[in-house]
């Protein structure tokens, strides 16, 4: 059991003795080396910060309904987060893994992949955000009488129709993240109507009920 470290102890003496002779410590190759070095450790750290700071926003996506406004960006989203963290896996306890090719025929490292990976994780989720933005602002009525639908507690008294009417919402945030603002914004007047109708059934149902 000794000799393990003994043996180890050489092995790293050798492969710095090698490493010497290859390059001076004073020379330029060895100040490029060092220089090398350093940029990929700081490169790393900035990936995991991205990853760690990427996870967070994950939960603050959760909590902002994102997923419902934004599915395929959000969907897109998580696939680009997995990437990254499939590549950052490779050289996570490993440095010198990561400028090494992420496949045989490939020309990208597993930092760089990390990187691009982050990058469209960003993009997606600023994407989602803001469409959920305009799908706020462009059915403004509609998102307003549904708020109102919960407060006056219209599920309890007639669900499917509230299930009805929030299916046809969903559809039309759907066509303002196509891109379909116009449709979105001309078949509203149709749902405020349906919801406003709710809203009235809703009320008179709460007054018989506490006339009862």
């Amino acid at each position: 059991m000794k000799k393990e470290p003994q043996l180890a102890a050489l092995i790293a003496v050798a492969t710095l003795t090698l490493a010497g002779c290859a390059s001076s410590p004073d020379s330029a190759s060895s100040l490029a080396t060092d220089a090398e070095q350093t940029q990929t450790i700081t490169q790393i750290d900035a990936v995991r910060k991205a990853i760690t700071e990427a996870e967070g926003q994950i939960k603050q996506a959760t909590e902002e309904e994102l997923s419902w406004f934004a599915s395929n960006d959000m969907d897109a989203a998580n696939k680009a987060l997995a990437e990254a963290k499939k590549y950052y896996a490779e050289f996570e306890m490993d440095p010198t893994q990561a400028n090494k090719s992420t496949g045989f025929f490939s020309s990208q490292t597993n930092i760089s992949a990390t990187e691009d990976a982050i990058v469209q994780f960003n993009t997606h989720l600023t994407s989602a955000r803001d469409i959920k933005a305009t799908a706020l602002d462009i059915l403004t009525d509609a998102f307003d009488y549904r708020t109102q639908l919960t407060l006056i507690d219209a599920q309890e008294y007639f669900p499917s129709t509230v299930e009805e009417l929030n299916k046809t919402l969903k559809k039309l945030v759907d066509q303002v993240a196509d891109g379909k603002t116009d449709s979105a914004l001309a078949a509203q007047p149709a749902l405020v109507a349906q919801q406003r109708t709710l809203e009235v059934k809703t009320v008179t149902a709460i007054y018989l009920t506490d006339a009862k």
